[in-house]
């Protein structure tokens, strides 16, 4: 016979942190999140929240701050990621990365685009193509959707609400 218990985790009592990215995706924000001594034992949190509202940003910076949270997932921090207002571009697959991705609001917004070079950026188009395809295949495996979706998403220029983003699984729930 096979029991199932439903225990619930009281996070309050874990070791907790908490990260805030209130500008665009950039390597400021890398380098921020690398000054944080969560990568130690000594200061390891076992949970992580990141409070998040940005407008992109650079896709190479996403990437090696996606990078970075894996690597505190392979040491055992579970990942929270909040959204508040928006979350656009390059900051999407950041937030891809939380085991648990949660809105503020119902209204809360999220915003899929193709990626753009900068201004007097060095990176050709087929760099900002390779990119664009590795950050659109670890969303669709994060959110579970077929990666074709994120591509139109993308290609739509798509916002979609807090409601919707529930739906498809980019987020796992509301707060209000």
């Amino acid at each position: 016979m096979v029991y199932q218990t439903n225990k619930k985790v009281n996070i309050m009592a874990k070791k907790q942190a908490l990260f805030r990215i209130s500008t665009r995706i950039d390597a400021r924000v890398v380098e921020n999140l690398k000054k944080k001594d969560f990568y130690t034992s000594s200061e390891k949190p076992e949970i992580l929240n990141i409070l998040m509202r940005s407008k992109g940003g650079d896709l190479g910076d996403a990437a090696n701050i996606v990078t970075l949270l894996s690597e505190l997932k392979d040491l055992g921090v579970k990942i929270i990621t909040k959204s508040y207002d928006f979350i656009s571009s390059a900051a999407l697959p950041v937030f891809a990365c939380g085991d648990i991705r949660i809105a503020q609001k119902a209204s809360d917004e999220f915003f899929f685009h193709r990626a753009e070079p900068e201004n007097n950026s060095e990176i050709t188009k087929e760099q900002i193509l390779e990119g664009e395809k590795e950050s659109f295949k670890f969303m669709a495996e994060r959110f579970n959707l077929p990666i074709k979706t994120i591509f139109d998403f993308s290609d739509e220029k798509a916002r979609i609400c807090a409601l919707d983003a529930k739906e498809l699984g980019i987020v796992n729930e509301i707060l209000n």
